[in-house]
């Protein structure tokens, strides 16, 4: 099963960078801890930390779908989040859509080519 996020989730990342998620088809997770307590991104606990009530992510898959958007935030989360100290991210449920969708190789390849053009355009060497 996968989610489509839907609007822009709240969090620690800058906006510009939480802006990206949105149209993105993601799987979730599976044989999570059910019991985990939210905390944000930059490690901070977050205020009203609750039980996660939302669609758990695997970081470093999120994050790699995210890079074939905006390789600019790709960046952002690879230089300010460790995905060994966060393995998943949480959705929340009121900014997802539930879908059995997921990109097809066509559609893979097409995205994958727009951020080569993009990164080629932009002389993109892989410094920050």
């Amino acid at each position: 099963m996968n989610i489509k996020i839907i609007a822009i989730p709240n969090g620690e990342a800058p906006l510009w960078v939480r802006q990206q998620w949105v149209g993105l088809i993601l799987p979730i997770a599976e044989n999570l801890p059910s019991d985990a307590v939210e905390v944000g991104v930059l490690g901070r606990k977050l205020e009203n930390s609750t039980t996660t009530r939302g669609y758990p992510v695997e970081t470093w898959i999120a994050v790699e779908k995210l890079k074939i958007k905006s390789v600019q935030a790709g960046i952002w989360w690879n230089t300010h989040v460790s995905k060994l100290s966060i393995p998943w991210l949480t959705f929340p449920k009121e900014i997802c859509l539930l879908t059995d969708s997921f990109l097809s190789f066509g559609e893979l390849s097409k995205s994958f080519a727009e951020v080569t053009i993009r990164v080629a355009e932009k002389g993109y060497k892989g410094e920050n």
